[in-house]
């Protein structure tokens, strides 16, 4: 089926149109041998020929720039995020994007103490599987932040549900949809 992989379509393009090229490049020397005109009609053909080709060439060095550019960050999508210059750590827990206790509190100029098992339940403020690291959920940074008196609680709270939360769920519906 072609339009499923853009990279592939652009390779079987670049090999059809070299083939062509050099099949109409090679057709007047066969034609007319090593001499001032095969040798010149097949200079002729070369200039459109490659004109042929350059487009299919030039996408596939735009599509390499691209995977390129993208592979050192792939391993961050999704997980690290910038609120007015902090660093917002997410990771995935079952469902739900947990926001890392140390950069939601770095916010509000709050540090994670051990009251904070203690003020909210495990559902809200756990240890996040498969690190070293505590985290709050959806509704435990809501409960932290419209506790919070800093100024910008209320904003990161927005910021959060728009920008991370809201996204990272669209991105599960599509995935369950595609099953």
């Amino acid at each position: 089926m072609q339009g499923e992989n853009p990279t592939r379509d652009l390779i079987i393009s670049v090999v059809c149109r070299f083939g062509l090229t050099a099949f109409l490049c090679w057709l007047p020397i066969w034609k007319f041998g090593w001499n001032p005109i095969g040798a010149g009609l097949a200079l002729l053909m070369f200039f459109p020929c490659s004109y042929i080709l350059a487009k299919p060439i030039l996408g596939m060095a735009e599509e390499l720039g691209i995977a390129v550019a993208r592979q050192p960050l792939k391993q961050f999508q999704g997980h690290y995020y910038n609120f007015s210059g902090v660093q917002i750590r997410c990771h995935e827990v079952g469902r739900e994007l947990w926001v890392v206790d140390r950069d939601l509190l770095a916010v509000i100029g709050e540090k994670p103490t051990l009251m904070l098992e203690s003020q909210y339940g495990v559902h809200a403020y756990d240890d996040i599987p498969g690190t070293r690291l505590k985290g709050f959920s959806p509704e435990g940074a809501e409960q932290v932040l419209k506790r919070s008196a800093h100024p910008d609680a209320g904003r990161m709270w927005l910021w959060l549900s728009r920008e991370v939360y809201k996204p990272h769920a669209r991105k599960l519906e599509l995935a369950a949809g595609r099953r």
